[in-house]
């Protein structure tokens, strides 16, 4: 099976429930949402607002955005946080008192009272989306990825979507919603210790990284005007076309069943859009197209391929549509679990509970598994049977 997308933005939310789900996965052509270096910065900042000892990741951000604090700098304060028994940010902050640092002691005073500034304001309440708005706009991040010209719209794009999973964990969990909450979630995303590149898994690609595979199953995720077309591409015939080629490609790397998806609401770059069917779904003969919609989510329709049709792949006859599998999110588990206790898993088989940890509506598992090492796992997701 293979998910095609538009946006590099898009795979973030695929990648989620595959990991939520204990499906295998691997990412053509890109890196895995968490991974890419303006998220990576992105969750160290709020990491360190989170544990002002993280100094890893402290060290990481000091110069991210270029503040002009040289590594031969942050090297001195570590080695003086060592020797005197300090934090690194408790040196920084009173780099003025330290001979080998008292050059740079204006720039790193300016970025501890900023630190200090984004944890004062989430002590008194603001919320973690207002929060992070305020980390862009007080280190002028985005005008620093504009400043690069290195794929700065996508980079962006990447940005906004984390807003997005920050105001979807804080809707989800209301007054329960943390800071330490939500990163203990993004750790999920990012364990990929027991990764395995040779097993069967899902694939994951743009549709530009897909021209010239194929794949006996395809989803289309996203197929909305806004999105594909991309709005940028409306208002021009030319840059339309170039589009519809592209959906082209996409709808071709089927070779017996094709699946587009549509929403009609989604959350994405921060924002609901309530967005049309793309066009090109539409274009797609009707002959063709099974259509199916949940009442709750409203995702789109499927389509199955004709080998007489102008927009069949290599498939040699028929195929009978398969319905799309509705994502309903699901209730809070009846189970209870227990540290120690033997469960079996439908991917990775069976395991011992290390750890049981309550988050919100839900409960993460820390399994050892006998044949696949230990994972975390969610209750509600991971459907868990007790041996």
């Amino acid at each position: 099976h293979a998910v095609l997308y538009r946006l590099n933005a898009q795979s973030n939310s695929i990648e989620s429930m595959l990991v939520r789900t204990g499906i295998p996965y691997r990412i053509i052509g890109g890196h895995r949402f968490y991974e890419r270096k303006e998220i990576r910065d992105m969750i160290a900042y709020l990491s360190v607002i989170n544990n002002i000892n993280d100094d890893m990741r402290l060290r990481r951000i000091i110069n991210e955005p270029k503040r002009g604090i040289g590594e031969k700098t942050v090297s001195t304060a570590h080695e003086i946080s060592q020797v005197l028994n300090l934090s690194l940010f408790e040196v920084l902050s009173s780099s003025d008192q330290f001979e080998g640092l008292s050059r740079a002691s204006k720039s790193l005073k300016a970025f501890t009272d900023m630190i200090s500034s984004f944890i004062e304001k989430l002590e008194n309440g603001c919320s973690l989306h207002e929060l992070y708005e305020e980390i862009l706009e007080k280190t002028g991040y985005i005008d620093y990825i504009k400043a690069q010209n290195d794929k700065a719209d996508e980079r962006i794009e990447n940005i906004n979507e984390l807003a997005s999973n920050i105001i979807k964990y804080e809707e989800e969990n209301g007054d329960e919603a943390s800071l330490s909450a939500f990163l203990e979630e993004v750790s999920l995303m990012t364990d990929i210790d027991n990764y395995d590149g040779e097993a069967d898994t899902v694939t994951l690609m743009t549709i530009h990284s897909a021209k010239g595979l194929e794949f006996p199953a395809v989803f289309l995720p996203g197929m909305e005007e806004g999105i594909f077309p991309g709005m940028q591409s409306i208002y021009s015939s030319e840059e339309i076309e170039e589009e519809r080629r592209l959906a082209y490609v996409a709808i071709t790397r089927a070779k017996k069943l094709l699946y587009v998806l549509s929403a009609k609401q989604r959350m994405m770059y921060g924002q609901t859009k309530r967005n049309a069917l793309s066009r090109f779904a539409k274009e797609i003969p009707s002959e063709l197209a099974d259509y199916k919609q949940s009442a709750s989510i409203k995702v789109g329709f499927g389509v199955s391929f004709n080998n007489n049709s102008n927009y069949s792949s290599s498939a040699s006859s028929s195929y009978s549509y398969k319905p799309a599998p509705i994502y309903n999110k699901p209730a809070k588990s009846a189970e209870t679990y227990t540290v120690g206790q033997q469960v079996s898993h439908a991917t990775f088989g069976t395991g011992m509970i290390l750890s049981v940890t309550s988050m919100g509506n839900d409960t993460l598992l820390e399994v050892a598994f006998d044949k696949v090492g230990t994972k975390k796992l969610m209750a509600n997701y991971a459907k868990l049977k007790k041996i």
